[in-house]
């Protein structure tokens, strides 16, 4: 993140009481939970990288496909996580990326 930024976020958090501050990350917790439960309900596998490609979320079908724990996973290079597993040509980009993008669409 560009440090203006930073400091600008700094600067609010100073006028804001710790209650609402508590508040806000309990909200965050709880959106989070939600994400993860909706992710993990799903049987695609979703897999969320940086732009470093480091992995910053997997679901627990992604963790079943390539045959990886997704807590392992985090914090790791999506190439570390799944070099070698199946035939899968993975690419990074800053878009979203699936299997059936690649496949051609019926008109």
């Amino acid at each position: 993140m560009k440090r203006a930024f930073l400091d600008k976020i700094l600067a609010r958090l100073r006028r804001i009481q710790p209650e609402e501050v508590e508040a806000f990350f309990v909200e965050l917790a709880r959106d989070k939970r939600f994400l993860e439960t909706i992710f993990n309900a799903i049987r695609e596998g979703v897999i969320v990288t940086d732009t470093a490609g480091t992995v910053i979320y997997m679901n627990d079908a992604a963790g079943m496909l390539f045959g990886l724990d997704p807590a392992a996973a985090l914090g790791r290079p999506l190439s570390d996580n799944i070099s070698g597993k199946n035939s899968l040509r993975v690419t990074i980009s800053s878009r979203a990326t699936s299997r059936s993008s690649t496949r051609p669409t019926a008109s």
